[in-house]
């Protein structure tokens, strides 16, 4: 089998990461598969590094360049790596590649299938909503009109969790034409210690540290986490908050909108945010608590790397993560967006040690068991089996 998978960011993002490992995998089963970038960054840069077979598209910078222009360059692009690669399926992961698929490719040609990692609520609290909440209404309907029309020509649709594909239902995908298929990662090759971390970071070896990890935009929550780490700070003048994130396309307004909100709920000095750093090396292995407070939330992969470093977590009720760490099993529950909620789910780990103990276990077994790279590739490739006709098979 050939597949064709492709990157249409620069940005090393959730879907970017997910690509990129499951390329390497479905190679490690003796699968074809190869990677085609619309865009040079950071996600070329890892390709190519673990020395996997990618294709940077021909794609000149064009000032004042259309929208519909610019999807018609990437339509041959796309076209042209077909010809050349002539794969039984290409995957895409993001709107834009899910977009030119079902611009370029023929019905009647190579069969085209998607992964949809988020759902359409996300776009709703993206960075454009910063000071602007009356664009969510807006937004989110936009990408839900766009999901809705855009899939109805794939093969199949993978829905990352079942949060996702209940979301694709309500705007009329069909659950016949969908697979959940769960993301994986490999256990880190390398892990930072705790001690240098923690020196890194000029915090005493007692504290408590509380961490988060995410692009910076209003969907991740980290807002509500501030204003539940404040609610707590003077009963533990122990505790510690650290949330690391990349600007989101370079825009800092909802880095200024936090740190902001550090000075104004008086936790300064004690809630620190970080640009983006390696999770594994550098942040991960320093964290007693994790927290992923998103607002919504397809499939967190930040949570199943701290699930690998064995560390309790509480989730956000808003998306997937119940589905990666269960409630009370492998981890706490808030309900989103309630920073009370948040402030009481941390409390219990902070009030029992036992219980952040046994989260912490039953984590890392989960990760290790239900959500490695190898079974996250045995699952695609039964979803690729099911998309190919039977004339393809």
């Amino acid at each position: 089998m050939k597949v064709l998978h492709l990157i249409g960011s620069p940005h090393l993002g959730g879907a970017e990461i997910v690509s990129i490992n499951l390329v390497e995998s479905l190679r490690e089963r003796g699968i074809d598969a190869r990677l085609l970038a619309f865009a040079d960054g950071r996600p070329l840069e890892v390709a190519r590094q673990r020395n996997l077979p990618v294709t940077l598209a021909e794609l000149a910078s064009k000032p004042h360049e259309s929208r519909g222009r610019r999807w018609h360059r990437l339509g041959l692009a796309l076209s042209a790596a077909v010809a050349e690669f002539r794969p039984d399926l290409v995957h895409s992961h993001v709107p834009l590649t899910n977009l030119i698929c079902h611009r370029s490719l023929s019905p009647r040609g190579v069969p085209w299938v998607c992964t949809i990692h988020s759902s359409w609520r996300n776009f709703g609290y993206g960075p454009a909503t910063v000071g602007r909440p009356w664009l969510r209404p807006y937004l989110m309907a936009r990408h839900a009109a766009g999901d809705a029309w855009i899939t109805r020509s794939a093969a199949r649709i993978a829905a990352n969790s079942h949060y996702v594909a209940k979301a694709l239902q309500q705007i009329g995908v069909p659950a016949a034409r969908m697979d959940v298929v769960h993301n994986g990662m490999n256990p880190p090759a390398e892990a930072g210690s705790r001690d240098e971390i923690r020196q890194s970071w000029q915090v005493e070896a007692d504290a408590i540290v509380i961490g988060a990890l995410g692009h910076l935009a209003p969907v991740k929550g980290f807002d509500i986490l501030i204003r539940g780490f404040a609610l707590l700070a003077d009963r533990f003048p122990r505790l510690r908050l650290r949330i690391a994130g990349g600007d989101v396309m370079g825009d800092r307004r909802q880095r200024d909108e936090l740190e902001a909100l550090i000075v104004k709920t008086q936790v300064g000095g004690r809630a620190v945010l970080t640009h983006a750093t390696d999770p594994d090396r550098e942040f991960l292995p320093g964290l007693d608590i994790f927290v992923v407070s998103s607002r919504s939330e397809g499939f967190s992969l930040a949570l199943l790397q701290a699930m690998q470093h064995g560390l309790p977590a509480v989730i956000t009720s808003a998306g997937g993560c119940r589905e990666v760490a269960r409630p009370e099993i492998e981890s706490l529950m808030y309900v989103s967006p309630d920073f009370v909620s948040l402030a009481g789910a941390l409390e219990r780990l902070l009030l029992s040690d036992l219980l952040a103990a046994d989260l912490a276990e039953h984590a890392r077994q989960r990760a290790e068991h239900e959500f490695s790279m190898a079974a996250c590739a045995q699952r695609y490739v039964e979803f690729y089996d099911k998309s190919l006709s039977p004339a393809r098979r």
